[in-house]
């Protein structure tokens, strides 16, 4: 069976993580492949939604525990952004995970089940976040007060998977990005800062990695 969207239900929660209420996420003149209708500016934090079951279909989209079968890409998200440029990201990648603190977004709808008011946003999932039951949902605007939305309040989710394949990002892709975060560093510091950063941090991961991975000694 082909999962096209995923429908959840569940309820409106206080968000007490920390690092969803400080989190800022780039907007679409800060990217450089983004879908056109990703918001120029997002809002801080995310909505959180506590989800009380997992829809028809939803083994099929990988492997883990509840919302963690979303990491491995296969229901295809409309923008993956890069760990670094997540404002307030706190879960960092590894040689074993390269992908772990990446985001992935998807088109999706918020429906206030009381009201049927219903408005677009985006359902985000943080690659290698601990939580397995609670869905984020980010905008250009707080959906709280679009929807008048309190704590407890039951409401829907779907979200819509992107019409083209994604797959997490290859060795060269990741050695790409570190480059474009070293141009930065050595505008904002000079280039013997930047050269450390990739030579004696980066390429060090990469050795590191690259001693027991077919795909990374290639790369």
């Amino acid at each position: 069976m082909t999962v096209s969207k995923l429908e959840f239900i569940g309820t409106v929660r206080t968000n007490t993580d920390h690092f969803s209420k400080v989190m800022r996420l780039p907007g679409r003149d800060d990217l450089l492949v983004v879908p056109s209708d990703w918001p120029t500016k997002l809002v801080p934090g995310t909505l959180n939604v506590e989800i009380d079951g997992f829809p028809e279909g939803f083994d099929e989209i990988g492997e883990g525990d509840g919302l963690a079968k979303l990491d491995k890409g296969k229901f295809t998200a409309a923008l993956v952004i890069p760990q670094r440029k997540i404002v307030g990201n706190n879960l960092k990648s590894s040689e074993e995970e390269p992908t772990r603190g990446f985001a992935q977004a998807w088109r999706a709808e918020l429906q206030a089940i009381a009201t049927g008011q219903a408005t677009t946003c985006w359902m985000l999932r943080i690659i290698g976040a601990d939580n397995r039951s609670q869905i984020e949902l980010v905008d250009q605007e707080y959906l709280r007060s679009r929807l008048n939305l309190a704590d407890g309040m039951a409401v829907k989710v779907t979200a819509y998977e992107a019409q083209s394949d994604w797959k997490p990002p290859t060795p060269g892709e990741i050695i790409a990005d570190w480059c474009e975060a070293t141009r930065g560093i050595e505008e904002d510091f000079g280039s013997e800062k930047a050269m450390g950063c990739l030579i004696g941090e980066k390429f060090l991961n990469f050795l590191e990695v690259a001693e027991s991975t077919n795909e990374w000694r290639d790369a």
